[in-house]
């Protein structure tokens, strides 16, 4: 009896959401599905589709990068990427099925709750956290870059676990007194910190108003501030790195997961909060205290939980078990499976 030829390979176009730390997974899982033989079309606009860098020539027959030029029309100017947000759900109702950037061993009930809640398959993509050296894949950063390089040659020189990690994101409404009491809190804690400073939507203010006045040359000795873009996966895997203080995006908890490193949380909008208190659940982060009516938070606020996670006793079993939970987490032979298996998925239903 003749063997049942393997299904032919898919034609899949990805058009993820356009900031680009959204594009990472997005990236990640093409590269995958490329390398497994199918065809992949990225799309993207002419910005970001610059940045991802050359695609090797051993993935080019399976994976290209195509630039969305997009015109005038009414109400929107040409080149204009967005026109304002949009509700997430508005298109789930027409979809067959949903992937998500989890798995079962980091929310165990989200799967099966999101099969009933939405009458359709809920199937896990995996974590989908990108290679932290590899280089010679597609970059989304120049390896040549000044202000990367002279990133990696400061933590190069930090001893091991010494640094915290500062990263909020571009989304996050966060103000300028915001931003003034972090940097404040850092000071104030006292220990080595690398901060990647991107201006935040919210805030209208010239560069030199972004932090307070001084801020850079009192923390010159042990802290560095980078308002460049700067690899984030390649930043938690470092050896110098032992803490990171997050908005709890969820791409960014899941590589602090995959990387190990406890959790200082300061969530502000969407899922955010959720995140934060279900990992403070897990033992693996501290949240920020603040005025849940206003949503401010003082300085001494920021200081107090990272001293908790990098200083004191507790963060000790903080860091215990978030090395735990990257070793439940960091299983590639099962998450291979997840590709795999979504893969099926796929073809049954494209």
């Amino acid at each position: 009896m003749a063997a049942t030829p393997p299904p032919p390979p898919l034609h899949i176009v990805v058009f993820p959401w356009l900031a680009f730390g959204h594009m990472i997974p997005f990236l990640e899982l093409s590269k995958r599905l490329a390398r497994r033989g199918h065809a992949i079309t990225f799309v993207s606009t002419p910005r970001n589709a610059g940045r991802l860098g050359a695609i090797p020539p051993a993935m080019s027959a399976h994976l290209r990068v195509v630039s969305l030029d997009l015109p005038a029309v009414d109400g929107l100017a040409g080149g204009r990427r967005v026109d304002g947000r949009r509700p997430a759900g508005e298109e789930r109702p027409s979809c067959r099925l949903i992937i998500y950037r989890s798995c079962p061993e980091a929310e165990p009930r989200l799967f099966p709750l999101l099969t009933k809640l939405y009458t359709k398959p809920a199937i896990p993509s995996g974590l989908l956290v990108p290679p932290a050296l590899d280089d010679n894949d597609i970059g989304v950063y120049n390896r040549s870059d000044r202000s990367f390089v002279a990133v990696m040659q400061w933590l190069d020189k930090q001893p091991n676990k010494s640094v915290i990690y500062v990263s909020l994101g571009t989304e996050a409404p966060i103000t300028a007194d915001h931003m003034h009491e972090l940097a404040f809190g850092l000071e104030l804690a006292g220990v080595r910190f690398l901060w990647a400073l991107r201006r935040p939507s919210g805030i209208n203010c010239h560069d030199d108003m972004l932090l307070p006045s001084g801020f850079e040359t009192r923390v010159a000795a042990r802290g560095l501030v980078c308002t460049e873009w700067v690899p984030q996966v390649r930043m938690l895997a470092h050896g110098a790195v032992g803490v990171f203080l997050t908005h709890c995006g969820w791409g960014s908890t899941v590589e602090s997961f995959h990387y190990g490193q406890p959790l200082v949380m300061l969530p502000f909008i969407a899922d955010q909060g959720l995140i934060a208190q279900a990992v403070a659940a897990t033992g693996v982060g501290v949240e920020v205290a603040r005025n849940y009516d206003d949503g401010s938070f003082y300085r001494d606020d920021v200081a107090a939980a990272i001293q908790r996670v990098m200083v004191e006793e507790e963060g000790k079993e903080l860091a215990h078990k978030a090395i735990e939970l990257c070793g439940i987490l960091g299983d590639r032979v099962q998450q291979e499976m997840y590709l795999y298996e979504l893969i099926g998925y796929l073809q049954c239903y494209k």
